[in-house]
């Protein structure tokens, strides 16, 4: 039955990343934890975002401009290591509370209408190094650079490039040091092989139906699921 549940997460999660090009680290990390734990969650999710990222980069290569990418990918490759240590090392409960506690500021975010950030690239090297950070231990890395990119001048399709491909790059890494700190296992490796078609049925629908999305709808439902799944992590590790 965990396993009905876990493909049905990849598929929402895949969908949601194809048709919006982000969401597929927070909404399965909001939901795959419960099932299995956050160390197991983390390399599964992070295996699954290489292809999910580099693939809608090739498709958007015509909108990235490196200048644009430079500053975000260099702090982000900065953040990676910090948060795969502290993956490592902290206690499954602290693990469970802080990704709780995330789930329900991110959830906060979404509900704004605009993120408003300075346009001034130093930020986005910040944005990039939060992001790396919250990549590394939560495979979450979405909302700073979500944040920052934006606030910026440009179009659509050239932040969506610019996030798919700073994404896959900073997967790469984060998917290195997950084996090298022995984070990753048997059971990891299977669960990515056994939830495979769901991962791909769910991009390829997400990306067929981007134009008929509403991306209102989509940040409200993922807000309100992220909020009520964080509270429950949050009074689960109160709890003990």
């Amino acid at each position: 039955m965990d396993l009905v549940i876990a493909a049905v997460i990849m598929f929402v999660a895949a969908a949601v990343q194809g048709g919006m090009g982000f969401g597929f680290g927070l909404i399965s990390m909001a939901l795959l934890p419960l099932l299995y734990g956050v160390a197991v969650a983390v390399p599964v999710v992070s295996v699954f975002s290489l292809p999910l990222s580099l693939s809608l980069a090739w498709r958007l290569r015509a909108d990235l401009s490196w200048a644009r990418l430079g500053p975000m990918l260099l702090g982000g490759l900065l953040g990676v290591p910090i948060g795969v240590t502290f993956l490592r090392s902290a206690d499954p409960t602290i693990l469970t509370g802080t990704l709780g506690a995330l789930l329900v500021a991110f959830a906060a975010w979404l509900g704004r209408a605009n993120a408003v950030t300075p346009r001034r690239r130093w930020l986005g090297g910040l944005a990039g190094f939060a992001g790396g950070v919250l990549g590394g231990a939560f495979a979450t890395g979405g909302p700073p650079v979500i944040a920052y990119t934006s606030s910026t001048p440009w179009s659509p399709e050239e932040i969506r490039a610019t996030l798919q491909a700073h994404f896959g790059i900073l997967s790469i890494l984060h998917i290195v040091l997950l084996v090298l700190a022995g984070l990753t296992s048997a059971q990891t490796l299977t669960l990515n092989v056994t939830l495979l078609p769901a991962l791909l049925l769910g991009g390829i629908l997400g990306d067929a139906l981007s134009r008929r999305l509403s991306p209102a709808r989509f940040r409200v439902l993922i807000r309100l699921g992220m909020a009520i799944v964080g509270v429950a992590m949050l009074q689960q590790s109160l709890s003990g």
